[in-house]
């Protein structure tokens, strides 16, 4: 068994959560705000809703 690859993405994540702070060590706070920081973003809403479309579409062809 050969040793698996690690493509940039994983990685980059893992490097990006890899040192503290983490969420739980911030405090009730810190965490609020840091949390609210995060969800504020955009999201990609149109590719999950095309998914699911394509999804159901194949269940309900068979």
């Amino acid at each position: 068994m050969s040793p698996g690859v690690v493509t940039d993405t994983p990685s980059a994540v893992a490097e990006a959560t890899a040192n503290p702070p983490y969420l739980f060590g911030l405090g009730p706070a810190q965490g609020c705000k840091s949390d609210e920081k995060v969800q504020s973003g955009a999201i990609a809403t149109a590719a999950i809703i095309l998914a699911i479309g394509t999804l159901r579409a194949a269940l309900h062809s068979n």
